[in-house]
Order: C-alpha cells, then structure tokens, then sequence
C-alpha cells in the first residue's frame, strides 16, 4: 500500500531493503500497488530524484500493467532521474495518465535529467 500522499509506508522500504545496494535503481515487478485512500489505480511507484543519491533508488513496477510497459517503464526511469508530473502535453513521457503519454521530453525534462 502506498500512502495517499506518495510517502514511503513499511511495505515499499520493506521491499526497497530486499534490492542490491550495488545498482542506481532496483525494479521490482509486484502483483498490485495500491494507494490508501484513492480509487484510481496506480500501475508503478518510484523514488523520485534518486538518482546519483548514492543510495538505490526504488520502483515498484505492477506485472500486469498492460500494454504500454515499456513506455511505462521509461517514465518512472524519468522520476528515478527527478522529473514529475508538470504540465506537460499528452505526447510528452510524463504526461500523468499512462494511456495517453507520449515518447517526448521536454527541452526542461532533459535539462533536469543531464544539467
């Protein structure tokens, strides 16, 4: 379960703990994520801006997220590097709603990702 609030709950640092301290981010593909307190459903969660921390960042990665799993993957990469969820268009990578995102990224989401 993931808080309302995105923060990190016992469960994510419980599976966060079990990665290899060795990478710059560990992908763990779990059956269902869900956030307490929200109907919507939530495909993957990663620690944003981890990158370069000197610790592993963390995603938790639904298994059966549909069709667009790699795209998916890709966007929650970019939060691993400290991009969010701006306003962006529907054909931009962080575009919130994984039906509907693009391949792009802005001129500022490359700027943030290689300064």
């Amino acid at each position: 379960m993931i808080p309302a609030d995105n923060s990190l709950d016992a469960t994510f640092q419980t599976i966060a703990a079990a990665g290899d301290a060795a990478v710059d981010l560990n992908v763990f593909f779990v059956w269902e994520i869900q956030q307490v307190g929200s109907s919507g459903d939530l495909d993957a969660f990663t620690s944003i801006g981890s990158a370069g921390s000197g610790a592993p960042g963390t995603c938790l990665f639904e298994d059966h997220a549909g069709a667009g799993q790699p795209i998916s993957l890709a966007h929650e990469i970019g939060h691993h590097l400290g991009l969010d969820h701006p306003d962006h268009r529907r054909i931009d990578l962080m575009w919130p709603t994984t039906g509907e995102r693009g391949f792009n990224l802005t001129k500022d989401d490359v700027n943030t990702v290689n300064p």
